[in-house]
């Protein structure tokens, strides 16, 4: 989870072959120190304790088995077993149970969509997860940093879970705006049906991640209640109030991505339809000056009866004249009138 050093060893559980359980135990000044889950009810009964458990890669009984020893309510169990949900908020007693998405990037313009499921009590906090976390690491690291602030409740560690996966957003989401920009630049200079595909690929993938970080907005303000006595006192408010301000930021510039998007689109459409005018317009000069031409060839080639002259060297002449003289005339009436 952690670096060597500062991450405690995983253990693994008896009900699943694949499912790891990490344990850290935050007492007095220690620095986070590994347990046996066996002990768990009486090390989260005494408030000089903070316990930490994560539970990756699991399956029901594992989770059962954490349930089991801490008592967790059934319904609470139940929504973290689900394959996918909106994050969400509920209080269930003497602790609560959150749950929140994690993005990881899978290639270009792709992402994998995950769940991080996270059990609040005073004195314990369990972390349940079946995707690995990308920013676990840095959680573990800022967590065995501070064990000093971590100790004194576990809305901190929570604080900390959640400024991670904020963090790990706004990385991504710059990254995001680069591509934004580039695309805008190449609307410009681009009309190729590829270009369209990847502007549309994108638009899409901006929407997405604009939905997913906008639904959390209901649950970061559920922290800020005051009927929500899990966190609340005037040191810890502080944390979760920056918390709701960075993540109304990110989803602001998600929107303004959005609409960054939406004007490449409508630059490259403007563009498109400039270039297609200017081929019409090509075309309409053209014909203005080649009608008469064909208007004069085709008097000069009629088979009623003309004038000898017409049929003579001097006819001929006549026509060539004409064929010079009026569309070059209708040239320089439209270039007078500017229309090319």
């Amino acid at each position: 989870m952690a670096d060597e050093e500062a991450a405690a060893p995983a253990k693994r559980s008896g009900a699943s072959s694949k499912a790891v359980f990490r344990t850290w135990l935050f007492s007095g000044t220690d620095p986070g120190q590994d347990f046996d889950l066996a002990d768990l009810p009486a090390l989260s009964a005494e408030d000089k304790n903070l316990a930490w458990v994560d539970l990756s890669d699991y399956s029901e009984p594992d989770l059962q088995k954490l349930a089991k020893l801490l008592n967790l309510h059934p319904i609470s169990v139940a929504a973290a077993l689900e394959p996918w949900q909106r994050p969400q908020i509920n209080a269930f007693g003497t602790y609560f149970y959150l749950s929140v998405t994690v993005i990881t990037p899978k290639g270009e313009l792709a992402v994998d969509v995950g769940e991080l499921d996270l059990f609040v009590g005073k004195n314990y906090m369990l972390t349940v997860h079946k995707n690995e976390i990308p920013f676990l690491a840095e959680i573990a690291d800022r967590v065995h940093q501070s064990p000093d602030l971590v100790r004194l409740h576990t809305a901190y560690v929570l604080y900390i879970v959640l400024d991670e996966m904020l963090d790990f957003y706004q990385k991504l989401f710059e990254d995001l705006e680069d591509g934004v920009q580039q695309m805008e630049e190449s609307a410009l200079r681009v009309d190729t049906d590829v270009f369209l595909a990847d502007l549309l690929r994108l638009k899409r993938h901006v929407f997405l991640l604009g939905r997913l970080a906008e639904q959390h907005r209901l649950v970061f303000s559920a922290f800020m209640r005051p009927d929500f006595e899990f966190i609340s006192g005037p040191e810890i408010e502080p944390y979760f109030r920056d918390l709701q301000q960075r993540l109304d930021q990110i989803v602001e510039r998600l929107f303004a991505a959005r609409d960054s998007v939406n004007s490449a689109f409508q630059i490259y459409v403007s563009q498109m339809s400039h270039r297609t005018n200017k081929v019409m317009k090509l075309l309409a000069i053209v014909a203005t000056v080649l009608l008469p031409a064909t208007l004069v060839v085709g008097f000069f080639g009629t088979t009623f009866p003309q004038p000898a002259f017409l049929h003579s060297l001097g006819g001929f002449g006549l026509m060539i004249v004409l064929l010079v003289a009026i569309p070059s005339a209708v040239m320089v009436a439209l270039r007078f009138r500017r229309l090319f």
